[in-house]
């Protein structure tokens, strides 16, 4: 892109230098083309020799301010005036300044740029420079560039320590016995008969009720014998299901980091009881 004032100074000059051909019109003309030739070379010539170079973060916790580092490196001998850069500000890390930085950069030297961002919601994300704004020595050349250079940054989930008397505890309990009433009617028993010990076989007892791999091993009958109130225990699973696509992206990322949160400390509380849990 081309300095407008520049291109319509040139335009100028070039109808003054024919409507009035006298060599001192003449000859700022063409120093206004030499200049600007001139300006064109150092640009094209210049801007190629930048390199851009983004520190790796280690993951972060949840809130957590951080950091990223952005080092330009000006490999020609030629110093580098104006440099823009544009950070790009991601889904769940956004930025807490969003101005946008110039730097000066010397011949063969290295300038250090630092952008602020807090950690927002967990999970995935990529933050760094989207765009950079070059401008030639005097200003005439000016040349946005798609940098797309990215740093992955993991956002580790929140982690919360739930009371037995906790609502999102009496919540989960109470969806769980659902589970296992629906599961109990199913197989035609009580809600009350959860669990069995064995006992001797006595005369009367049903043959269903045998225990047959324990008397084939041991020579005596065991029957199973139910006992009330008693719940088995077993291992517990905690599921995080696709989400759907409808939802708008953010707010797809907000209920996404309230269910890893919300998942995480009922595995915790139960962990912590000595249940086995197992996430999927």
């Amino acid at each position: 892109m081309v300095n407008k004032y520049y291109i319509g100074l040139i335009i100028v000059l070039g109808m003054i230098s024919y409507i009035n051909p006298t060599n001192v019109i003449i000859n700022i003309f063409l120093l206004a083309i030499c200049i600007g030739v001139l300006d064109g070379c150092y640009f094209f010539i210049v801007g190629k020799k930048l390199r851009l170079h983004i520190h790796a973060i280690p993951p972060v916790q949840k809130y957590q301010e951080l950091v990223l580092e952005v080092e330009i490196r000006n490999t020609s001998a030629i110093p580098f005036l104006y440099f823009y850069i544009l950070p790009k500000n991601g889904e769940r890390i956004k930025l807490t300044e969003k101005n946008n930085m110039a730097l000066m950069i010397g011949r063969k030297q290295t300038v250090s740029y630092q952008m602020k961002y807090q950690a927002k919601y967990s999970g995935q994300d990529f933050i760094g420079v989207e765009w950079g704004i070059m401008k030639s020595f005097l200003g005439i050349f000016k040349k946005e560039i798609h940098l797309e250079s990215y740093v992955r940054v993991r956002v580790l989930p929140e982690i919360r320590y739930l009371e037995e008397g906790d609502n999102l505890v009496e919540q989960f309990m109470a969806m769980q016995m659902m589970g296992c009433e629906e599961q109990l009617k199913g197989q035609g028993l009580n809600g009350a008969e959860i669990g069995y010990e064995l006992r001797p076989y006595r005369e009367g007892d049903s043959q269903k009720l045998i225990h047959w791999k324990l008397a084939a091993v041991k020579n005596q009958y065991l029957v199973r014998q139910r006992e009330e109130g008693k719940v088995q225990k077993e291992d517990l699973c905690l599921m995080l299901l696709p989400f759907e696509e409808y939802l708008p992206r953010q707010e797809k990322i907000q209920l996404q980091d309230k269910t890893v949160t919300t998942t995480i400390a009922l595995a915790m509380h139960f962990l912590r009881q000595g249940q086995v849990v197992r996430i999927v």
